[in-house]
This record gives C-alpha cells, sequence and structure tokens, in this order.
C-alpha cells in the first residue's frame, strides 16, 4: 500500500525560473531578489514565475491555481478570479 496516496500535492511557495535554476520567496518579488543575487545581470524577460509544490515541482501560474483551488488554499478577494494565482493571495 503507498502511504503517500492520501497526501495531496499543495502549493509551498513561490519561485522563478532561469537558465534551469529555481528560486523561492514567499511572493514573487522576494525570488526575484534572490535570483539577483545568483546572476546579478540577468535578464528579466528570460525569468519565468511560477510555484513549487509540497513535492518539489515548479509550476506555471495557472497549474498552480487549480491546485491551490483543489486545496483551498486562495484567500477571498477581487483578483482571486483570475485563472492564474497570485501569490498575494495564497494562504
Amino acid at each position: 500500500m503507498n502511504e503517500n496516496l492520501d497526501i495531496k500535492e499543495r502549493i509551498k511557495a513561490s519561485a522563478v525560473r532561469y537558465k534551469g535554476q529555481i528560486f523561492t520567496g514567499q511572493t514573487h518579488g522576494d525570488a526575484l531578489l534572490v535570483l539577483e543575487e545568483a546572476f546579478p545581470d540577468y535578464r528579466a524577460r528570460e525569468v519565468e514565475d511560477g510555484f513549487v509544490t509540497s513535492s518539489g515541482r515548479y509550476v506555471d501560474r495557472t497549474e498552480a491555481r487549480e491546485i491551490a483551488k483543489k486545496n483551498d488554499q486562495i484567500k477571498p478577494g477581487p483578483g482571486t478570479s483570475s485563472d492564474i494565482l497570485d501569490s498575494n493571495y495564497l494562504k
């Protein structure tokens, strides 16, 4: 019997991905600060916004919203009807 069957994947942190590396923070701004320490001359247009899940997967904002919605991780508010997840509305 697989003990992990009852564990749901949840959104763990905001993240940005750059050159194959993932940087996390409480918000995407925080994650960008961590990225900037590693790559001071990074190109903003090459940075992808997303989230990291409890299983360690990097997901884009659209998939993150689906995961967060299934797990009741979205705070109520005017920006929560979007198809993408905004870290400001993550519980």
